[in-house]
């Protein structure tokens, strides 16, 4: 998905773009520590489909195996990306592993052309879970505000 273009958006667009890049920093963390524990990652993968969702899940299981049993070893202290209390990201030490490697972080050209129906719908419903409490996160308001001052309602 892309964010909506432009600096001066209404509220909900700015919440969904703040959303997404959100959602694309944890993913980024998610493949950054795979990349940087399992060399596979830090190319593209040659095989179809079904044998690369087998990787990635074998992957993830042993991922999730070591950070129960020998996380301090593993994953120690500052090697994920985390947050501070206002939702800015910290980059972890994972980044410095993967650095020069540009394997699963790829950056793919998105063809011009405007979005399909269904890509646009899906869009908007995901603008609107957004401003649904189930879909907010407690910050996603002090981030609008702080980026666009007295535009946004006082929460």
């Amino acid at each position: 998905m892309r964010p909506y273009p432009g600096k001066n958006l209404t509220e909900d667009r700015a919440i969904f773009n703040y959303q997404l890049s959100r959602a694309r920093q944890i993913i980024e963390n998610i493949f950054g520590i795979l990349a940087a524990r399992w060399r596979i990652f830090r190319r593209p993968i040659r095989a179809d489909v079904a044998t690369v969702e087998k990787i990635v899940l074998a992957c993830v299981c042993i991922h999730n195996y070591l950070h129960l049993t020998e996380n301090a070893s593993y994953a120690p202290k500052g090697f994920v990306d985390s947050e501070d209390n206002n939702g800015a990201i910290k980059s972890g030490d994972w980044r410095k592993i993967t650095a020069n490697n540009e394997g699963c972080f790829r950056s793919f050209q998105a063809h011009g052309g405007r979005f399909s129906y269904q890509a646009n719908v899906v869009h908007e419903n995901f603008k609107q879970y957004f401003l649904l409490p189930e879909g907010q996160v407690a910050w996603q308001w002090i981030t609008y505000v702080a980026a666009a001052p007295g535009t946004a309602k006082n929460r």
